[in-house]
Order: C-alpha cells, then structure tokens, then sequence
C-alpha cells in the first residue's frame, strides 16, 4: 500500500484540540479569548490549528466565522513591522469587504493609518496618515474590535518566534485587553527557538499574567501515538520497521511522515537528510521552483512567483503542480507555500551562493517595483532581498525609505534596527549622506530616538554616547546626541548623569548661530530645569524663563508646548497647581499633536484631582478619552487618563466605573511600570476600604516586585503604596481580634509611617498631602495604645500637615489632623470631629473620609451619651458608605451600633442590625459563609461572579457589625430560623 504523504487523521491530539474547542465555545460567547501553542519544530503545532479552523469555518450558530491568518517569517533584521499583521489584514479585507474594514475604523485618520499596511483599503485619494504615537497598533486593535462585534473573528498568527517587535506589541494588547467582542486570537511559536534574551519571552511573561490567555503545549507522541499515525499513513508496517520509525522519529509528528516512506531503504543519517528526502524525490522543474519559492520565504504569491521565475510559465505550472501533488508546497488563495519551515530552511540553505544571490535580486526587482507604486509595508522585505543580492547601493536606499516607514507606522524598535543597519552599511556605501538625507550623526540621533520611542533606554544611551564619541563638526548635531543621553538617563532615574549631558548640549548651543540650535537649546533648559526640580535642587527661574523665551522665537508650537509642559509640571512639584492650570490652557491655544494635546488633557486630570475637583477631572478626562478615541489613541495616551478619571471616579465613590477604568488601564499599561503601580495601588487602596480585605491583600502581594522595582526613583508611586500599607494596615486594626492583634497591626502601620523618607516629604508637597489622614489615625491609635513611637510620629503628622495649603483639600486635611490629635490625646469631644465633618462636606477629599468622620464622631458622641445623634449618623453610615466603597467603615459602624445597644427598634436606629436586615439573597450567601464556602465557591454554587459574592459578604458584615467572616458564621448560627425568609 503506497504510504500517505499527510495523516489523514491528527493522532494523540485530544486534549489539546479540546482546549482549542473550549477556547472557541468561550470568545462564540462573547468572551475575548487568545490561545498561545507552543512546541518544537514538527511537532505539529500547524496541523492543530488547521484542525481547529476546519472545524469553526462552518460553525451555524451566532456571528459567522471569519478567519485571518498572519504567517512571520525568518526576514533577518530588516523586516518590515507588522509584516505579519499586513497579511492578517489582507485577509479580513478579502473575507468581510473593504467597505466592512473602512466602516470598522470609525475614523478617516484610522482608515488612513491602516493604508500603510493595506494600499487597497484606500477610497480614494489618500487622507495622510498621523505620526508621532502608537497609530497603526492602536487602529488595528480598533478595527479588530469593531468588526468582531458582528463577526466571530478568528485571528491566527503563526511562528511568533520570528515575529518584529512592532507585532509583537500588537499581540501583548490584543492578547489582554479587548472588551466584550467575539474573538479567538490563536498565536503559535517554536519554543526550542525561543531561548533567553529572544525578545518573545518577555510578552510570554506577560501574557501568563492574563487569564484570557490559554497556554497550550503541544508535546511529542509516544510509541503508541507514533504506531497508530504510522497506521494512517501506510496501513501497517513490519515490527522492526515500525520501531524504527519510533525511534528516529522519537514522536515528532512531522518526521515521522518522511520516515515512512524510507523504512525499505537506507535512512538519511542527519536530520537535514530527513528534511530534504520528499523535496528530493521531486524532478528537477519541481525542485527548481521550491528552490525560488524558499529564497522568497515560506510563502510567495503567485503574482511575485511568475514575475521571479526566470524560465517558460507552463513549466513553473508543470513544477507547482508535482510539487504540490508532492506534499512539498501547499497552494493557498493566492501563492505558495512549503509545506514546513523547517524544509524551507534546508532547501534555501542547499543552492549554491550564486543561485540565491541571483533569486534574492530577482525578488528585490519585482517587490521594488511594488514599492515604487505606492506599497511602502513592503520597503524592509526589498531591503532584505537586495542585500541577499550583495547590491549593497539599493540595499541602503530599501533601508532608508523602510526606515521612513517604520516612523510613519510608528514602530520605533523595527525602525531603530533598520537604522543600526544603516550604520553598518554607511561606510560601504557610496554618497551615503546623499542616499540617507542626513549625516551619520543625524542618523545616529534618528536610531537613538527611536529607541527611547521604543523605551528601550539602555540601547539609547549606547548609541547616542556612541555617536557623541564619533567626530563630528557640527555642534548642533552633537548637542542633539547629548541631549538624547540625558533623556535615556533621565528616563532610568540617573538624574544627576541626565542633567550632566544636558548641561554638555547646552554649552555646545550656547554660541551657536545656527536657527536648528534655537528650539533645541529651548528644549534643553527645559528638561534641565524641569530634571532640577526633581532632585530637590531646583534650577534658577531665569532658567526656565530663558527656554520660554527661546521656545517662543523658535516659532514651533511643539516645541513652545513641550516647555510649557515642563513648566506646567515644575509648578506642580512645588504646589502651584492654579498656575499649572493656566500654562496647560496656554499650551492648549497652540497648533499641536493629538498626541501633545492627549498628554496635556492627563497633567489637567491629574491636577484637579490633586485640588479635589473630582467631578470636574472626571468631566475633562472623558472629553479627552474621547478626542483621543477619534484618531485612534484611546488605547495609548487614553489610557494613562482613564487611569487618572479612576482615582477621580473612586474618590467621589463611583467605584464600579473606578474598577473599571482602573482594571482596563492596567492592562493596557502592563508596559509601564510606573502606571500599573499606580492602578494597582488604587484598586487594592480601593478593596481595604470595602471590606475586601483578602482581595486587596491579594493583589498587593501580587506587585510586590513591581513595587519594589517602581518605588525606588518615583517618589509619587513611594508614597502612594505608604499610604496605601499604612491605612490598610489601621483598616484591619479597626475589626482586630482582641488588644495584641489591634496593637501590633497600629505597630505595623507606624513602622509604615516612620519608613517613609523624609527628603521625599519635602521634595513632593503635592503628593504628600495623602499622608496625612493615615499618619493622623496612625499617631491618634499609638497614643492611645501607649506605643512608645507615638510621640515619633506626631512630628512626621506636623511635617506633613506644613505641606497644607488654604485651597483644595487643605482645609479638609487639617481639620481632619485636629480631631485625630485630640483623639489620641484621649479627648472624646465631638466638637473637633464635627468640624472635621463639616470640613469634608465640600467633596474636595475622597468620599471614604466623610464616613470615617462621621464613624469617629458618632463614637464621640456617644461617649457624651448622645445617643439619638450618634444613631442617626450610623444609620447613614450604614446606608450610604457601602456605595461609595467604604463598606468597611459600614461594618465598624454597625459593630459600634451592637456595642453601644442600639439594636432594631430604638430610637433612631432604623434597623441597624440583625437578620431582618438581610435581603433574600444575602441569607442565601450568610448561610454558605457559616458552612466555611470561599467567596469563588459561594459564586460557583450560586451562579454569581467571585466579585458579586464578595460584594454580598461586604454588606452582610456591615449589617451584622461582624468583625469578620467567623463572627457572621456564629452569628447565623446563633440566629438560625430567626427572621424571614
């Protein structure tokens, strides 16, 4: 029986195709799924995915299917970004329309922007596409969310270990981030190509992180998989000839289709061999075309294919036909391609030199032309092939104009290499400056830049301190690389190195005539005085006011903004946050970027917050997530300001849209250390207030390194987990056990205190102004617990409280630090705390200290034996604090009615305690508690979220006055029956 070339069954992959059905069954629900398959070469990674695809293409049920393949293919350092994506797209293009992909983009910047990659999607004469921010990443992200609302996409991108970083960027977001859509993204990749340092590895980590994410492993078969694939291929083999493909397969799929039809021969003694033995069987036509498909990549168009083939068309017919039939080549819509990358490698590498150098010419002549017309995506490949060509000449001229694309696309790491290539290649190359349109500095300065784009700093500071080191007769181009060393630094916290580069760019421009040096000196005295600032040690004014002034005659807005911004945020360093306002409003009159204008809209938000004008932060903030939304930013620069409407959202307790923001953001900003601190921070700050302890806890620990990590140079990130470890901490004292457990926990939050760094306190007046309720609670317990650091941290409660002003929260703040310093002196009067409540009223400090105020006062005033009083203001508390997130203070509140015996039915205390208090459901809920159920069990058994669960256990405790979980188990057991039902 003639042995099959492909198993006509997949064997030993149940599981795993399993996995892939679940993953489906979940993204037809409308849940975002991505699946990531890995595995070695051969071992059938492919074939598991084309299972899969198979079976979905005819799915009957909900939004029809449509499926996109992007394939990455092995270019060497001068692919094209997004080479991959480009093909996705083309095919989403040929399946829903072109008007479909139009209408998806929402927008004609996006529709522009997505032209670069996809010519055809252009209606008419091309809109230019934005420059300047993560445009085209952002647009496909767009479109794919879009279009998946009414279509099930099915998006695959296979060998991501060959993927540029520009698409695997792409991958990271769309991998974690999408909402609400139809779609499975299946992404697959060598894992034995995939060593340390590959820059695959740190978006696996990531995306690990993400439990949208499915990791999948495809492994080798056993002996058994091996016997029952060889019996699909060939019907059945001899003993010794069956354990000999077992052996030299050792379960690799792929190997062992070749080995069966050697088995009567003698077997190829290397694995080269092996690859090689089908290709080798063909004729010499077949094998002739293989060979100029494998220069071409793993997959040629036929279009490209007939126009490189250099002999008669009906013989490239004839050779596509019994390669094809050979289970060599695997014809597709519209090309070719080998069967395996692993036999496209081996077949390339066995011409002869001259063969492939006069392929490689052929391709970059027939792609060049393509170029010509209009299809720039395509410049890095035309590079890639003209130095295949040893034309070194058009090899820089490809490089040049793909190194133009990839800043168009804003893909600042591919552009970044294609220029480091272009370094390389400038001494061999004729007329260099000529062909590049800029010295070798100017290019250095380009490929530095592109790096910091890409933030990579440590590869930016190597190449600007290179090209600083090379001669050069121009001091402007000079002081352009200083000043770029002194961002890279700046940007990995060496401040005092920054402003040293930055001070060496400056002395070269001092002098200069030249108009290039004006708006570049401007810049530099910006960033020094801004890096000033940032170190304590501010720059002179006329400093700033100089780079005002040059900026101003530069006549470019960018520029005069940009030192605007600097001032802006100079101003908020020191607390003149109504003057940061004015000079952002300033900036905002300039003709700018959306960009420019995006990163405006987040020093607003972050300034009304900071003056306690929530509603207002909130309102600016959306208008400028939207503006952002219309030419495809809401991703990037959008995020970072939802991020900031978050903490505005939270503390005027809309915390469901807090959540939101915040959890959305963090997953976008994964890449920024510093915001997803920050978003982090806030959500846990956001759990240890509404009694969600253990998944505020949870989460801590979760970013524990990152903490550490982020806290070391940013001062703001510092002090927010301070204040976020010490309130915690008191949170927990407030529902402790016994008298040990309150004081160690009041210990654990003054150590907190006391760590925090006092030159911080001083340098960041602004930001450490949310010290000062936790250092108040934190003296007020260890006086009153007689710790003997109490009197210690009354004067760090004095040095923050210097930091107050009579705007914003200022007067909130202070009157709250009175009535804790009367507190901890054992005064019970509830004058200080009145006042303090009254101070809170205005809204300009977070909700959640109105309640604890109203929590304290009615304590005072019970100790007077007010009681009526004290009962009104628990009941609000009671009422009102578990929706703005404070449903810890409920709980103290209710615990505090139950001590002092105001139960149901007494004067003014509106049922604030027991069973009758309990909804329906939250008896349901009380009573899994009692049986010891996790808040996900109680959800699994009720058909809830864990969310929804822990939301639930939150109020019942509050209504219970129970400390905890154990004490609402013993109440329901102590009241069973009691109450309705």
């Amino acid at each position: 029986m003639s042995p099959s070339a492909v198993s006509p069954r997949m064997v030993g992959r149940e599981a795993e195709l399993a996995a892939l059905r679940a993953a489906f069954a979940r993204s037809r629900l409308g849940e975002p799924v991505a699946v990531v398959v890995r595995g070695e070469a051969g071992i059938g990674k492919t074939r598991l995915v084309q299972e899969l695809l198979a079976e979905v293409r005819g799915a009957k049920v909900g939004p029809p299917v449509v499926v996109a393949v992007g394939q990455c293919v092995d270019m060497g350092p001068i692919g094209a970004p997004f080479s991959p994506v480009r093909r996705l797209l083309h095919d989403l293009c040929h399946r829903v329309g072109a008007e479909a992909l139009r209408g998806a983009a929402g927008s004609p910047t996006v529709v522009a922007t997505l032209g670069t990659l996809l010519p055809e999607l252009q209606d008419g004469p091309a809109a230019p596409p934005p420059a300047g921010a993560d445009y085209v990443a952002e647009a496909v992200e767009r479109v794919v969310e879009n279009l998946s609302r009414d279509h099930h996409l099915v998006l695959v991108l296979e060998d991501l270990h060959w993927a540029d970083t520009a698409t695997l960027s792409l991958l990271r977001t769309l991998a974690v981030t999408l909402r609400g859509t139809h779609l499975l993204l299946v992404a697959s990749y060598r894992s034995d190509d995939v060593g340390r340092g590959h820059p695959l590895r740190a978006v696996l980590s990531e995306l690990e992180r993400s439990r949208s994410v499915v990791g999948l492993e495809v492994t080798r078969l056993g002996a058994a998989g091996v016997a029952e694939q060889v019996e699909h291929l060939t019907g059945g083999l001899s003993p010794e000839a069956l354990e000999a493909v077992v052996g030299r397969s050792e379960g690799v799929p792929f190997f062992v289709e070749e080995l069966v039809e050697l088995v009567d021969g003698s077997m190829p003694d290397t694995l080269r061999d092996l690859v090689l033995a089908r290709f080798e069987r063909l004729g010499d036509t077949a094998r002739e075309v293989v060979g100029t498909i494998a220069v071409g990549g793993v997959e040629v168009t036929h279009e490209v294919l007939e126009q490189v083939w250099p002999g008669d068309l009906d013989e490239l017919t004839t050779g596509l036909r019994e390669a094809v039939a050979g289970n060599v080549l695997v014809a597709g819509a519209d090309g070719y391609r080998i069967r395996h990358a692993l036999m496209q490698e081996a077949v390339h590498d066995q011409l002869l030199p001259s063969e492939r150098v006069e392929l490689h010419r052929r391709y970059a002549s027939a792609l060049q032309e393509r170029v010509d017309a209009g299809d720039v995506a395509l410049t890095g490949t035309v590079a890639e092939h003209w130095l295949g060509a040893r034309d070194l000449p058009r090899a820089f001229d490809a490089t040049v104009r793909g190194l133009h694309q990839g800043l168009a696309t804003y893909a600042p790491a591919a552009a970044a290499r294609l220029g480091e290539r272009l370094l390389d290649l400038w001494p061999q190359v004729p007329d260099a400056p000529t062909r590049a349109g800029t010295s070798v500095h100017g290019l250095t300065a380009a490929v530095a830049d592109s790096w910091i784009l890409a933030a990579d700093m440590g590869r930016a500071l190597r190449v600007a301190l290179a090209g600083v080191a090379g001669p050069s007769e121009d001091p402007v181009e000079r002081a352009t690389l200083h000043r770029l060393a002194g961002i890279a630094l700046a940007n990995q916290g060496r401040v005092s190195e920054s402003l040293d580069q930055l001070g060496r760019a400056v002395t070269l421009l001092e002098d200069s005539a030249d108009p290039r040096a004006v708006p570049l000196l401007a810049l530099c005295l910006g960033a020094m005085y801004y890096g000033g600032v940032g170190t304590g040690d501010p720059a002179d004014e006329a400093v700033l006011h100089r780079a005002l002034s040059l900026a101003e005659a530069s006549g470019d807005d960018g520029v005069r903004a940009q030192t605007l911004i600097y001032l802006a945020t100079a101003l908020s360093t020191s607390a003149r946050l109504r003057d940061n306002l004015a000079v952002l409003a300033e900036a905002l009159t300039l003709d700018i970027s959306p960009s420019d204008r995006a990163k405006i809209c987040l020093i607003q938000v972050d300034t009304l917050v900071r003056l306690g004008e929530y509603a207002e932060a909130v309102r600016v903030g959306e208008q400028g997530i939207a503006s952002t939304a219309e030419v495809g930013l809401d991703r990037g620069m959008g995020s970072f300001i939802a991020a900031n409407v978050g903490e505005a959202l939270l503390a005027v307790g809309e915390v469901g849209r807090a959540r939101d923001a915040l959890s959305r953001s963090r997953a976008l900003l994964a890449t920024t250390p510093t915001f997803d601190s920050y978003c982090a921070r806030l959500l846990a700050l956001a759990d240890s207030w509404d009694g969600r302890t253990d998944e505020g806890a949870a989460l801590r620990r979760e970013v524990s390194s990152l903490i550490d990590s982020v806290t070391v140079d940013d001062a703001e990130e510092a002090i927010g987990w301070a204040e976020h470890d010490l309130e915690a901490a008191l949170n927990l004292a407030e529902v402790a056990a016994d008298a040990s457990a309150r004081r160690a926990l009041v210990g654990e939050a003054v150590a907190v205190a006391l760590a925090v760094d006092e030159e911080v306190l001083r340098d960041q007046p602004v930001v450490s102004r949310a010290l000062l309720p936790g250092f108040s609670r934190a003296y007020a317990e260890a006086a009153l617990l007689e710790v003997p650091e109490a009197a210690a941290l009354q004067e760090w409660v004095e040095a923050v409280a210097a930091c107050l002003d009579e705007e914003g929260p200022g007067p909130a703040l202070a009157a709250l630090r009175t009535a804790e310093l009367h507190r901890g002196q054992g005064d019970t009067d509830p004058g200080p705390w009145k006042a303090a409540l009254e101070a809170t009223a205005d809204g300009r400090v977070p909700v959640r200290y109105r309640h604890y105020t109203s929590y304290r006062l009615a304590e005072a005033l019970l100790s007077a034996d007010r009681r009526d009083e004290a009962a009104e203001l628990l009941a609000g508390i009671r009422d009102e604090a578990p929706r703005h997130a404070a449903g810890s203070v409920a709980t103290w509140a209710a615990g505090l009615a139950r001590r002092a015996g105001l139960v149901s039915g007494q004067p003014g205390a509106r049922g604030l305690v027991g069973i009758d208090a309990l909804t329906s459901r939250e008896r349901q809920v009380l009573q899994l508690v009692a049986q010891g159920l996790t808040n996900r069990q109680i959800g699994e058994q009720l058909f809830i979220s864990d969310k929804t669960a822990s939301v639930h256990v939150s109020a019942i405790l509050a209504k219970l006055g129970a400390r905890g979980r154990a004490e609402a188990a013993a109440f329901y057991t102590q009241h069973q029956g009691v109450g309705g039902s």
